[in-house]
């Protein structure tokens, strides 16, 4: 009985940090500008779900973690800001 005390204490434990650990990766930056600093004119790159994320260069959202896409390949419909 005591073995299994133990057991279920130890396998506790564990289970415990490893529902808590932090090892995430960091995501991917998507330019070293912040998004204020990028106008829609220059911007090459967005967040399919984070129209805020604009970047010149490819990369991951930081929001996210999407995959940037370019605009070109985006469909924005007429009226809605970007």
């Amino acid at each position: 009985m005591k073995k299994l005390s133990i057991f279920i204490c130890v396998s506790a434990i564990f289970f415990a940090m490893a529902c808590n650990s932090t090892t995430n990766k960091p995501v991917d930056q998507p330019a070293t500008e912040s998004n204020s600093q990028i106008n829609l004119a220059d911007a090459k790159y967005i967040c399919p779900m984070h129209s805020d994320v604009l970047s010149e260069q490819p990369g991951n959202c930081p929001k996210c973690g999407m995959a940037l896409v370019e605009i070109d390949s985006v469909s924005v419909p007429v009226g809605d800001t970007i």
